[in-house]
């Protein structure tokens, strides 16, 4: 479940950077200071929401959650495994490949 959580928190972070990005540039535009003064507690309630996200999935990985464990060392792996397949092509390449899989 803490996973979960985690997860839950990231989707409500990216929430807040929308509400972020968009409204005080808007009160910019019209002149509204009370949309301006909505960036402060934005950035605040975002990096709380990315902090506790980041903190959730490093709890489940230290407590080996057989997931989120078997998630990162597979994605590890596959990363350097694909730097060993193709050692002369670009990192952004590799990437692209790696995600195709």
């Amino acid at each position: 479940m803490i996973p979960e959580i985690g997860h839950y928190a990231l989707i409500l972070a990216l929430c807040v950077a929308v509400v972020q990005g968009c409204l005080p540039i808007y009160g910019a535009a019209v002149g509204n200071s009370s949309l301006m003064a909505v960036a402060k507690p934005a950035a605040r309630g975002q990096f709380l929401l990315v902090l506790l996200a980041f903190c959730c999935l490093g709890y489940a990985f230290a407590d080996k959650e057989h997931t989120v464990t078997l998630c990162a060392l597979l994605n590890l792996a596959c990363t350097w495994l694909n730097v060993l397949r193709y050692p002369l092509r670009g990192s952004l390449q590799r990437e692209a490949t790696l995600c195709q899989r």
